[in-house]
């Protein structure tokens, strides 16, 4: 496949002292300038580097990617790479006199007809982030907070109606009192202790409510090749200690509800996933599904064993 490499700069100069700039351009908050962005840092393993979580909006859905700090040198620059783009960002800042400039770099691996579009949108996208930037170290608008922003929060905010889904389910026991289990299930950061090998990490995305319907949470998986990939889901209905429904941000806005009911032995609980028709051709429903259930299971089977083996249960 013919590729090739689009590297796209832009500068701004403002009046600013420099470690106030770079302490702007080092921070997650920077890319909530860039209108429908968000990002914020991870509390990731630390042989995993520096990482942030960047969300941005779409026309349907609202999707992310992971940046990596690739490289800093303190008070001048920082780069990040992000694999879903295949792009490097570098965002610097030099004296200039009085003033500072602010550089912002993209380069970019784009394949065969996107070139043209993506040479023409990445300089006006720059030069909007560094007005921003200008106004904000200038003083003229507020510096941006670590929660969502809210034009990124009204596009998270509320339930999407699946038409006609396709549902699977798995069921199973653990032996455990249903506060315990809940406790381990809604807790974002559970899988990444019980799936170690799949799950990096996982939280709750800051400003967003807590323990309340429209509750964030992300996971941050590994695939196949150790590329990192964050998922998103919201929160949209909630009966604490007894079930939650969680709606991927994603373009399937896909559901996973959850349910725990008391038994003489413990939990039972109860997993479904629902998916939009749409998204499934009708010859691969049933296969995807099954692999879906499968999944499922491997969720739920490792959710058992954390839950069990932890020191409560001795």
């Amino acid at each position: 496949m013919w590729e090739t490499t689009v590297v796209v700069e832009r500068s701004q100069l403002v009046d600013a002292q420099q470690d106030q700039v770079f302490s702007l351009l080092a921070d997650p908050v920077v890319w909530s300038l860039r209108p429908g962005h968000f990002a914020f840092e991870v509390a990731a393993p630390p042989d995993s580097g520096r990482l942030f979580c960047w969300l941005g909006v779409h026309r349907d859905h609202v999707g992310g990617s992971v940046l990596t700090v690739r490289e800093e040198v303190p008070g001048q620059a920082i780069s990040f790479r992000t694999p879903v783009l295949e792009s490097v960002f570098t965002l610097s800042a030099t004296s200039e006199g009085a003033r500072v400039k602010v550089t912002i770099a993209v380069r970019q691996t784009v394949r065969r007809g996107l070139k043209p579009d993506r040479e023409a949108n990445w300089p006006w996208r720059l030069q909007v982030w560094l007005d921003a930037i200008r106004a904000a170290v200038e003083g003229r608008r507020p510096w941006p907070g670590i929660g969502i922003p809210p034009d990124v929060w009204q596009r998270l905010a509320g339930r999407r109606e699946l038409k006609n889904p396709a549902t699977t389910a798995v069921a199973g026991l653990i032996a455990a009192p249903p506060e315990q289990v809940w406790e381990a299930i809604y807790a974002a950061g559970t899988l990444s202790v019980a799936l170690p090998e799949d799950v990096l990490c996982g939280g709750r995305v800051p400003g967003s409510p807590e323990r309340q319907v429209g509750e964030t949470q992300y996971q941050i998986t590994r695939d196949a090749d150790g590329k990192l990939c964050p998922s998103f889901s919201v929160v949209t209905e909630l009966v604490p200690g007894h079930s939650f429904l969680a709606q991927s941000t994603g373009p399937s806005h896909g559901e996973l509800h959850h349910l725990l009911t008391p038994v003489a032995e413990g939990t039972r609980v109860e997993m479904t996933w629902r998916l939009p028709a749409r998204v499934l051709k009708r010859s691969r429903r049933e296969d995807v599904m099954h692999s879906a259930a499968t999944v499922l299971q491997a969720i739920l089977d490792a959710y058992k064993a954390v839950i069990e083996e932890s020191p409560d249960q001795r």
